[in-house]
């Protein structure tokens, strides 16, 4: 559904989800030494899903993507500030 959006629009889907905007659902990041089963105990008790997305790095690897055959783009910050001034 998406890819066929993208193709109406003129914008790849990879574009859209990165820097389209209507984000939906809160992102967070926790220590790498986090109790994954605590965690998880809390999105039950909230009724909330959640899905691990990536890790956080150092700022010298920079903003990248890897994809499912292992290919890595980097990417460039286009989304929206929010703390703009």
């Amino acid at each position: 559904m998406l890819d066929g959006a993208a193709v109406e629009t003129g914008n790849q889907a990879q574009d859209a989800v990165l820097n389209g905007g209507e984000d939906y659902e809160l992102l967070f990041t926790s220590k790498p030494s986090a109790d994954e089963n605590e965690i998880n105990r809390i999105a039950r008790s909230l009724k909330l899903p959640i899905s691990r997305i990536g890790v956080i790095k150092e700022a010298s690897y920079g903003c990248l993507i890897i994809d499912l055959d292992g290919k890595r783009e980097h990417l460039d910050g286009r989304g929206w500030d929010h703390f703009q001034r």
